[in-house]
C-alpha cells in the first residue's frame, strides 16, 4: 500500500509542477497580450486606415512635396505671415502626416504660377486652379467626376462644381450660400473636394488635391482629410469598392485607380477672403447616387471612384505646356 500512496503523491506533485510550469508562461503571454492589445487596436483603428489613404511609404531618402497656392511662403516665418485658408490647410495636413510619418522630410513648391513637372516625390496640392496652376493642369488631365473645370474658363475662377459634360452641379447663389449687404458678400457655405490619384508619371505614387471654391473650402477639405475617423470611414468604403470590383470580375486595367470625396462646408458667416473656424460636424459628404449631402453617422455620403484616362501622362504634359505658352504669357 505504501508504494500506492507514494505513486499518488508523486502524480499529484507532477500535476502541480506541470501546472506551474505551463501556467507561468501562459500567464506572461496573456499579460503581454493584454498590455499590447490596446496599442495594436489603436494602430488598427486609427493609424492603419490613415496610412492606407496616404500610402506615402517614405524612406529616409524620400521626401514629401507640398505645392501650395502661396508664393514664396516660408513655414518658419510664423510671426510675420497672416494665416489664410490655404496656409491653415497646409498646417492641418502637415500635422496629420507628421503623426503618421514622424521622420518624413518636407519640401515646398512655392511657385503656384508654374506647373510642377518633376513628380519624383509624393505631392500634395493645396488650393484650387485659380491660384495653383499645377492643380489646374492636373484636374484638366484627370477629368474627375466633379470639379470647377477652371481650364475651360478664361478667368479660371468658377467657385462651384461641374460634371464632365460641363453641367453645373453646385454653384454659389445669393440667399443660398452667401448674402450681400451694401455690396459686401458674406459667405456661409462652400464646396470642396479631396482627390487621390496616381502621379502623372505613374511611378506607383499618389498625388493628392485638396481644394475648395474659396479659401475656407480648402481649409474645410484639409480639416476633413486630417481626421482619423473620416479616413477610417473611407478605408471601409475602399474595402467595399474592392469587393465590388472582384465580384464584377473587373481586370486590373478596368478597376478605378482614383477616388474623390466631395464636401459641403457650412461656416460662420464671413467674407469669402476671410477664414473662419470649421469643425467636422460642419462638413457634409456628397452622395452622387442620390444627389444629397449626408452628415449623420449612418447616413454619410459616398466617395466617387474613377479611373484616370489612358492618355493621362500626355494630357498633363499638354496642359502644362499650354500653361507656360498661353496662360502665363
Amino acid at each position: 500500500m505504501d508504494h500506492v500512496y507514494i505513486s499518488l503523491i508523486s502524480a499529484s506533485l507532477s500535476e502541480e509542477s506541470w501546472t506551474i510550469v505551463l501556467g507561468v508562461p501562459s500567464g506572461i503571454i496573456a499579460g503581454i497580450i493584454i498590455a499590447v492589445s490596446p496599442k495594436v487596436w489603436r494602430w488598427i483603428w486609427n493609424k492603419h486606415p490613415s496610412r492606407s489613404f496616404w500610402q506615402l511609404n517614405l524612406n529616409p531618402a524620400d521626401s514629401l512635396l507640398y505645392a501650395v497656392s502661396l508664393r514664396d511662403f516660408d513655414p518658419s516665418e510664423y510671426t510675420r505671415y497672416i494665416p489664410t485658408g490655404d496656409a491653415l490647410a497646409l498646417a492641418e495636413i502637415d500635422q496629420s502626416v507628421e503623426r503618421l510619418y514622424p521622420k518624413h522630410k518636407i519640401d515646398l513648391y512655392a511657385q503656384p504660377d508654374k506647373p510642377y513637372r518633376s513628380w519624383e516625390k509624393g505631392v500634395i496640392l493645396i488650393g484650387g486652379g485659380l491660384s495653383n496652376i499645377t492643380t489646374r493642369c492636373l484636374l484638366a488631365a484627370l477629368n474627375p467626376p466633379l470639379d470647377p473645370r477652371d481650364h475651360e474658363l478664361p478667368d479660371f475662377n468658377f467657385k462651384g462644381l461641374k460634371d464632365r459634360e460641363g453641367n453645373v452641379v453646385c454653384d454659389h447663389e445669393e440667399g443660398v450660400t452667401f448674402t450681400k449687404t451694401n455690396g459686401t458678400e458674406c459667405l456661409y457655405k462652400d464646396w470642396a473636394y479631396v482627390i487621390r490619384a496616381p502621379d502623372p508619371r505613374r511611378q506607383n505614387k499618389y498625388t493628392f488635391i485638396i481644394a475648395g471654391g474659396y479659401t475656407i473650402g480648402t481649409y474645410a477639405a484639409a480639416h476633413w482629410v486630417s481626421q482619423p475617423s473620416n479616413l477610417r470611414w473611407l478605408w471601409w468604403q475602399n474595402g467595399w469598392q474592392r469587393l465590388r470590383d472582384l465580384t464584377r470580375l473587373r481586370s486590373e486595367y478596368e478597376r478605378p485607380d482614383s477616388l474623390q470625396v466631395l464636401l459641403q462646408a457650412n461656416v460662420a458667416p464671413t467674407e469669402p477672403s476671410v477664414t473662419s473656424t470649421v469643425t467636422d460636424a460642419d462638413i457634409k459628404v456628397w452622395d452622387q447616387s442620390t444627389g444629397c449631402w449626408r452628415r449623420k453617422r449612418r447616413r454619410k455620403g459616398k466617395p466617387v471612384y474613377f479611373r484616370t484616362p489612358e492618355s493621362y501622362t500626355d494630357d498633363y504634359r499638354y496642359w502644362a505646356d499650354k500653361a507656360c505658352s498661353e496662360w502665363l504669357s
